[in-house]
């Protein structure tokens, strides 16, 4: 028998072998293979066919088309080399070399692939599909691109039912106006819901958003952060730090909770200007051209010259001005410091204009006390105080109903007693923030205390009211505290706007 006559008889009896092969062959389908040439080998391990020229491979609804291919029929699996392209329905798979398993339906690329499922295409150095699950894998400069942005990944897995992304290594998801960066993230293109984990950064044109873990709704436009959260605001020059933030953009309305921390510096015209706030909760809401914070428990406020400890607070931004109220379960009512003096009341108002104070309201259990020397104190209480500001120097108090005073005198600067006063109203005058005159209405009495009588025994002269509620706080230890709760970040975004 010739060679010739040799090389039939072989491929008669292997393609006898397939065939029957077939007939005893498990329920999971076998894939099926063409091409221009076809060769064959039996091991003791495995049956092995090579296939060259315009090779097609279907399984089922899967048809893969590449330059050549090796079948390992036992195994049901084929080795794809060179132009590989895997489709099935709308979905596309491209890549050099790679591998198709039909008993698990999986298909692996070895070399740089590209996936392309119409409204999602998606590139890397390795990644494999698997076909039962509707799911696909991708490792290594993972870049995925849809309607809402781009995204790149150490890994991704994309369940193509579902439409989910989980991403991990070094994510970055960024569209024509706002970029995220988080260690890891899982994305839903139907709900449009981002759940961002670990080291997140947050960057749009008027803010950046640094978070441990982060929740953005793009459908109802909401965003909730968690631990560590810091939130610059570039057009506001607002910085505000807490644990959880939740954020309403439709409605312009947040809310700060977990110790949170605020500053803003205004650095119009040619002065600086910061506000530092911090409370227990805080809210925030945006109007057109202004800002409103709500501050509640345990608030501490300080504003230029001014500061403040009460358990609810009120700052608008414009007109600008600071309220603060007393609540029902209060022991102790706000408490406002400016320079020497302390003022207190069940409502304290202050009321700024170009940087500087220009009203204080002080509305019902009114208390001033300014310290006049060593032990001294002068006191003034009534039912209403207001207080007028000239470039930011008092220039003139006025007290309503029931007023009571202890104010201390000095003689070419030495002590020189007290006088007791008591009227329905009064009004002081102010030069460089020095009484210059007094003048009682309603029934005045005023009682003079020589300094004899004074000297020594000055815890004697106090109001039935008089309370003291300690220092004022310190804006540079606060400012400190702040500033080390701060964590910079570069950002190509933005770079150097976070160290503003």
């Amino acid at each position: 028998m010739n060679s010739g006559m040799n090389k039939v008889l072989f491929l008669l009896l292997f393609a006898i072998f397939v065939s029957t092969n077939g007939l005893f062959a498990q329920d999971k389908p076998k894939i099926i293979i063409t091409g221009e040439r076809m060769t064959g080998k039996e091991t003791d391990e495995q049956k092995i066919r090579g296939f060259a020229g315009d090779v097609v491979i279907t399984h089922l609804n899967v048809r893969i088309t590449c330059d050549s291919a090796v079948h390992f029929m036992e195994r049901n699996e084929a080795e794809l080399i060179g132009n590989v392209v895997i489709t099935q329905d709308t979905l596309t798979i491209k890549t050099e070399r790679g591998f198709y398993y039909g008993n698990t339906r999986r298909a692996y690329a070895s070399t740089p692939v590209e996936l392309d499922d119409k409204k999602v295409f998606l590139k890397a150095e390795t990644g494999e599909y698997l076909f039962n699950d509707t799911k696909a894998r991708f490792l290594r400069n993972v870049r995925l691109y849809d309607s809402s942005g781009t995204m790149t990944a150490t890994e991704l897995i994309y369940f193509r039912n579902t439409q989910t992304a989980y991403a991990s290594g070094g994510v970055k998801l960024w569209d024509k106006t706002s970029s995220l960066d988080a260690d890891s993230l899982v994305h839903n293109r139907v709900t449009l819901v981002t759940r961002a984990y670990r080291n997140v950064v947050v960057v749009d044109s008027n803010s950046i958003v640094l978070a441990d873990s982060l929740i953005y709704d793009q459908t109802n436009r909401t965003t909730d952060a968690w631990s560590n959260v810091q939130i610059k605001n570039f057009e506001e020059n607002t910085l505000v730090l807490g644990e959880h933030v939740q954020d309403f953009r439709a409605e312009k309305h947040t809310i700060v909770e977990g110790s949170p921390f605020v500053m803003q510096i205004d650095t119009a015209g040619n002065t600086v200007d910061t506000l530092l706030l911090r409370a227990v909760k805080l809210e925030s809401f945006t109007a057109k051209d202004s800002v409103k914070m709500i501050a509640y428990d345990s608030v501490v406020i300080i504003k230029g010259d001014f500061a403040s400890k009460n358990s609810y607070t009120e700052y608008t931004q414009n007109p600008e001005a600071i309220y603060t109220h007393k609540q029902a379960s209060d022991k102790i009512p706000p408490v406002l410091w400016f320079e020497k003096s302390q003022l207190s009341g069940d409502t304290v108002n202050l009321f700024i204009k170009e940087k500087k104070a220009e009203r204080v309201l002080i509305k019902k259990n009114s208390l001033i006390i300014s310290k006049n020397g060593e032990f001294r104190y002068d006191q003034v209480s009534g039912k209403d105080v207001v207080m007028s500001f000239d470039e930011g120097k008092l220039k003139q108090t006025n007290i309503y109903d029931n007023v009571l005073s202890f104010y201390y005198v000095y003689d070419e600067g030495e002590p020189n007693g007290l006088i007791r006063s008591s009227s329905n109203s009064a009004i002081i005058t102010f030069d460089s923030n020095k009484v210059e005159d007094v003048r009682l209405y309603g029934d005045p009495v005023s009682e003079y205390y020589p300094e004899n009588l004074v000297k020594g025994s000055e815890k004697k002269f106090f109001l039935p009211t008089y309370v003291d509620y300690g220092k004022a706080p310190v804006k540079e230890e606060y400012f400190s505290e702040f500033l080390n709760k701060i964590r910079e970040v570069e950002h190509p975004f933005y770079a150097g706007k976070t160290k503003q």
